[in-house]
């Protein structure tokens, strides 16, 4: 791999010469060299492989292909190793038929049922002009296989431990119950990975819910109900459950090359990971939130939570959340300083009231300090904004200590708040009372948190520290310690989930009861990006090697995007694009995870750009050019 391409591009290489040569040999030696450590499932059988699923998708797309008047007649294949096969038409985004079938001889009969499904959906044609629309119809529907491997009993006593033993996105989950009496029939169904995925379900919640279907009985599987739990069903009511590993292969055009997915998106690579890649990510990223906003003369609506899979939003964005969008944006680029000024412009038009909250309030201030310039100051509701909030937080610390009503997660960003109001708007007589509040502040976080434990504080207490700091950043050695951790609980390049490749694991699990890498990872990874390009917090001996162990970690947010390779599964299109899941299992896209994510790139975008200026200014000028003779 030329690791040159993981950070400048074009003529920017070439530009760096010798100096980019050498971080290329340096990328390349560090590739492998990050350890992790990473909550994992018991190991399972291998999935079928590769050919075998490529195999089943062309059969798939050449019976269509005769649905739709075409091609000719194909023999359907054996699937060696395929203990399941989950076949999916979808238009426009949406399931028009999904059939499944057990066994590896069962791929022309699942082919035949999905197909009869899809048909049913479309109306019948009754002349030339209903023929012909039939036919654009079926030209737009589009196919996907799962194949399921050799399956593993499952173990779990519990069904919240099904959670932790079935890896979310990558394994099918076999449900039979009955047969155990002679002449019982056994009922049974399979439930593959992107029907849970795309229905939010984590496993325990699909294995209830198949439980249910397969019994007849819905009160029959009960969480925590004792004699109803999962190890209870399984000795006294003839239930059974395995897992196995999953392929996913899909077509993006009709008759169109396959596309191997992991967890229903591509596994982008490390390799992709440039500048220029970055600055285009950081674009679609704003590009997405401004989907996010509803306008109208009342002023703008934020969405809270996105469905992608659903087309449903949640909920309207509350103001706390929306400031913190706001901050964030401020510091992402002049897309997300425009959209930052209309979001935090249209708060304090008609909600200045929400400032009375403290950590509205913080990120209120933090947004006008980072639009510097771009902030209508002028315009008499900002003022207004800046002093209401203002009075708010000289309420959440006092006399050295944190009002006990000031809640523990939101005091970063209020120390932030502080330190900008003692910096960028200090008072005239008061500045000097506002900066030592503001060094208190951030100081009794320090004092009170471990090194680990700082990741929960960023990147707002990180930023404070820089604000408050003219010379040296005496807390410089805990910061460098927290970046520390923080590599080391994320998952190196070489992972056997290569998806989750640069993530962070904390070790919570998340809202599903799931343990891995989350949107949190964005977090910490934008004040590791920040530190970069601070010589207090990163020396010229350290520059190269904290930039090749920040990269995965992008990777790793890219990932967690919306492209047009995991869009197959989105109804709406332009709206799920570019939105930033929860998690790889999880494809939420919570308004918190598409605000921290611009954060992090651009951070990271900023810190290259200032890395190519210095290796640049470094290099001896070129000779002139000789005089034609």
């Amino acid at each position: 791999m030329n690791a040159t391409s993981l950070v400048f591009s074009g003529r920017l290489v070439r530009k760096l010469g010798y100096a980019a040569c050498g971080l290329a040999l340096f990328l390349a030696a560090q590739a492998n060299a990050q350890n992790a450590s990473v909550p994992t499932a018991p190991v399972s059988n291998a999935a079928p492989d590769l050919a075998t699923t490529r195999t089943a998708l062309t059969y798939v797309q050449q019976r269509l292909r005769r649905w739709r008047g075409e091609g000719d007649e194909m023999v359907a294949p054996t699937l060696a190793g395929a203990s399941a096969i989950c076949v999916t038409l979808r238009m426009d985004g949406r399931v028009v038929a999904r059939a499944e079938g057990f066994g590896p001889d069962s791929l022309e009969a699942t082919v035949t049922a999905a197909i009869e499904q899809a048909s049913n959906r479309i109306p019948a044609a009754n002349d030339a002009l209903q023929v012909q629309a039939q036919r654009q119809i079926k030209a737009r529907v589009l196919a996907g296989v799962e194949i399921a491997g050799e399956r593993l009993p499952l173990q779990a006593a519990t069904f919240a431990q099904t959670n932790l033993d079935v890896k979310p996105g990558l394994e099918a989950i076999f449900v039979e119950v009955g047969g155990q009496r002679e002449g019982e029939q056994v009922a049974r169904e399979v439930v593959f990975p992107l029907r849970m995925l795309h229905a939010g379900d984590p496993p325990a919640a699909a294995i209830v819910s198949s439980i249910a279907r397969v019994s007849g009985d819905p009160a029959m599987p009960m969480p925590g109900v004792v004699g109803q739990e999962l190890s209870d069903l399984q000795r006294g009511k003839g239930v059974r459950v395995w897992r196995a590993p999953v392929m996913q292969m899909l077509e993006l055009t009709p008759g169109g090359p396959g596309v191997t997915l992991t967890r229903g998106s591509r596994v982008v690579e490390l390799r992709e990971v440039n500048l220029a890649m970055l600055r285009d990510f950081r674009d679609r990223l704003i590009d997405h939130v401004a989907t996010r906003v509803a306008r109208s003369m009342d002023g703008s609506q934020l969405f809270a939570t996105y469905h992608p899979t659903q087309d449903r939003a949640d909920d309207l964005a509350s103001p706390l959340q929306r400031a913190v969008l706001c901050a964030t944006l401020s510091r992402s680029g002049a897309r997300g300083r425009s959209l930052a000024r209309e979001l935090l412009g249209d708060l304090f038009a008609h909600n200045l009231q929400a400032l009375d909250e403290p950590t509205t309030a913080a990120a209120s201030v933090v947004t006008m300090a980072w639009l510097e310039g771009d902030a209508p100051l002028q315009d008499e509701a900002w003022p207004r904004g800046l002093e209401r909030a203002r009075a708010t937080l000289a309420k959440t610390f006092a006399r050295g200590a944190w009002n006990e009503q000031t809640p523990q997660g939101s005091r970063a960003m209020i120390a932030l708040g502080l330190a900008h109001l003692a910096t960028t708007f200090q008072r005239e007589g008061e500045a000097q009372t506002d900066r030592e509040r503001a060094t208190d502040a951030v100081r009794s976080l320090m004092q009170a948190t471990t090194p680990g434990a700082l990741v929960t504080h960023m990147p707002w207490l990180g930023y404070a520290q820089q604000q408050l700091s003219e010379a040296d950043i005496t807390s410089a050695p805990a910061l460098r310690e927290m970046r520390s951790m923080l590599w080391e609980r994320s998952i190196a390049p070489g992972a056997t989930e290569r998806d989750l490749e640069g993530g962070s694991v904390f070790g919570a699990r998340d809202a599903q009861g799931v343990a891995g890498p989350t949107w949190n990872t964005a977090r910490p990874l934008a004040f590791a990006a920040a530190m970069l390009r601070d010589p207090r917090l990163t020396d010229e001996t350290e520059l190269y090697p904290q930039l090749s162990r920040m990269l995965p970690g992008l990777r790793f947010l890219r990932q967690l995007a919306i492209d047009e390779a995991s869009g197959f599964a989105c109804p709406q299109l332009r709206r799920a694009m570019w939105g930033v899941r929860a998690a790889p299992w999880d494809w939420r896209q919570p308004i918190e995870s598409s605000a921290m994510t611009p954060l992090a790139v651009s951070e990271a975008v900023e810190s290259l750009e200032t890395i190519a200026e210095r290796a640049a200014a470094q290099q001896p000028p070129e000779p002139a050019a000789e005089p034609a003779k």
